[in-house]
């Protein structure tokens, strides 16, 4: 006989597996400072995002500890008022053909988090403009593209005086795949790793943690990615609670204990058609933090 899965249980599987796919889709917001966490129950929220100066330098004490003070850091106020989900649905038949096990459960629901996400990030990223962050400091054709042009990058942050400790890249899929070509990465004896030629992953490059997303827009300025610090843009995600949890199979606040990242998820049945429904939400903001935390990198 048929092993079978209860469905309220089909229903846990899939929304921590959406958290997991969600959460691992949007890692590259490591990279900007973010505020995650609580619950939006009356409207927009704005949230106070604190960010360290990009440029900040040090006072000479002179006989004072109040001199000089709320130079360096500052609050970027956030809007939580996007609010994206994935809404899935099942008749009854759909249902017990879809989820015939725990690992299709976990299957669907990494791909519906993933998915989310992909939509969350892009959007987020849709900040990175010349109008925000000013001239590009690099640009080239991906044929060109190297971890000597890395460096190059490397060469601007520091004439802007960006701060030299946990700096990020940020590159589509071609530009990260461009690397992962180049010699001095994909050589385990050069590079110093095998993540590179085995894994397809460049943990580190010039002084920058590297990140490969599908979700760099090209926004009408060719933008591939962007080097950049914690300040230069600001997120913030807050827990939408329903008004009458009650009334679902399920309404609960999805969160990942090592990123903070929060979701919602609503789950319910409508018996008038037989159909289940799953929704994963999230709810959350986006601000400009300072221009100087980031240089645009374009293909032209």
């Amino acid at each position: 006989m048929a092993t079978t899965i209860d469905a309220a249980f089909t229903g846990d599987i899939v929304s921590q597996s959406a958290l997991r796919g969600f959460n691992d889709t949007l890692l590259p917001l490591e990279v900007f400072a973010t505020d995650y966490g609580g619950e939006l129950t009356q409207g927009n929220t704005t949230v106070n995002v604190p960010v360290y100066d990009a440029n900040s330098g040090a006072d000479t004490y002179a006989g004072s500890y109040i001199t000089g003070a709320g130079g360096s850091v500052s609050n970027i106020p956030v809007v939580v008022d996007v609010h994206k989900k994935k809404t899935a649905s099942f008749t009854d038949t759909q249902f017990a053909n879809t989820f015939p096990s725990a690992i299709k459960s976990e299957e669907f629901g990494y791909q519906m988090g993933a998915g989310l996400a992909a939509n969350v990030l892009a959007d987020i990223l849709s900040l990175v403009t010349a109008a925000n962050f000013g001239a590009a400091a690099y640009t080239d054709v991906v044929a060109n593209f190297d971890s000597d042009d890395v460096v190059d990058i490397k060469t601007v942050c520091d004439a802007a005086n960006m701060t030299k400790v946990m700096r990020g890249l940020v590159l589509n899929d071609s530009y990260y795949n461009a690397l992962l070509k180049d010699t001095s990465i994909k050589d385990a004896s050069s590079y110093g790793s095998s993540d590179g030629i085995v894994a397809g992953f460049i943990p580190n490059v010039a002084g920058f943690k590297t990140w490969q997303t599908g979700g760099v827009p090209a926004n009408a300025e060719n933008l591939v990615g962007f080097a950049c610090i914690k300040s230069a843009i600001a997120v913030a995600m807050r827990y939408l609670q329903p008004q009458r949890p009650e009334s679902y199979d399920a309404a609960n606040e999805l969160s990942d204990p090592e990123t903070g990242i929060v979701l919602g998820w609503r789950d319910h049945f409508d018996p008038n058609t037989g159909t289940r429904y799953m929704n994963l939400e999230c709810n959350y903001g986006k601000a400009v933090g300072q221009a100087a935390g980031l240089k645009r990198i374009v293909s032209a």
